[in-house]
C-alpha cells in the first residue's frame, strides 16, 4: 500500500500570496462574464416573453433584439476578446512561479477597466467614453504581458 502515489502529494498546489491576488482578480473577471451572461440572458427572455421579437427573428443573429439586449451581448462577447490573453498570462506566472507586486497591480487595474467597460457599454454605451477605457485596458493588458516576458528573455 505505499507503493501507491496518491494524486495529491503529487499535485500540491500552494499558493503563494501574490498568486492569490491576482487569481481573485482572474474570478472578479469571471464574475464579471457571468454577470453580464445572466443580464443578456433576462433581458433577452424578456424581449421573446413580451413579443418585442419573435423566435424566428432572431434564430441566425440577435441584431433584432431591444437595445437593452444587444448591449449586454455585445459586452458580453467583449469579455472573450482581452481577457482570454489575461487568462492566458495568469496561467503562465503560475506555472513559472514568478507573480510579483507589479503583475498583481497591473491584473487587478486590467480587471477594473474591464468592469468600467462593461459598465459603459450597458448603460450610455458612449463611443468615445468606451473607446478610451478600451485603450487603457489594452495598455494595461501590454504592460502586464510585458511585466511577464521581459524578465523570462531578458
Amino acid at each position: 500500500m505505499s507503493d501507491l502515489i496518491v494524486l495529491s502529494d503529487v499535485v500540491s498546489l500552494h499558493l503563494e500570496y501574490y498568486d492569490q491576488l491576482l487569481l481573485a482578480a482572474v474570478f472578479a473577471q469571471m464574475l464579471l462574464t457571468l454577470g453580464l451572461l445572466f443580464r443578456m440572458g433576462v433581458l433577452r427572455g424578456a424581449a421573446v416573453q413580451a413579443r418585442k421579437v419573435r423566435i424566428s427573428e432572431i434564430t441566425l443573429g440577435s441584431d433584432k433584439y431591444p437595445d437593452a439586449a444587444r448591449k449586454a451581448g455585445n459586452a458580453l462577447n467583449n469579455q472573450f476578446q482581452l481577457p482570454v490573453m489575461f487568462y492566458a498570462l495568469v496561467a503562465i506566472l503560475l506555472i513559472i512561479d514568478q507573480t510579483n507586486i507589479v503583475q498583481v497591480s497591473l491584473g487587478w487595474a486590467f480587471v477594473i477597466s474591464r468592469f468600467i467597460h462593461a459598465r459603459i457599454h450597458i448603460t450610455t454605451n458612449d463611443l468615445n467614453v468606451r473607446f478610451g477605457v478600451y485603450l487603457l485596458g489594452v495598455f494595461l493588458l501590454t504592460a502586464f504581458i510585458f511585466s511577464v516576458f521581459w524578465p523570462i528573455y531578458f
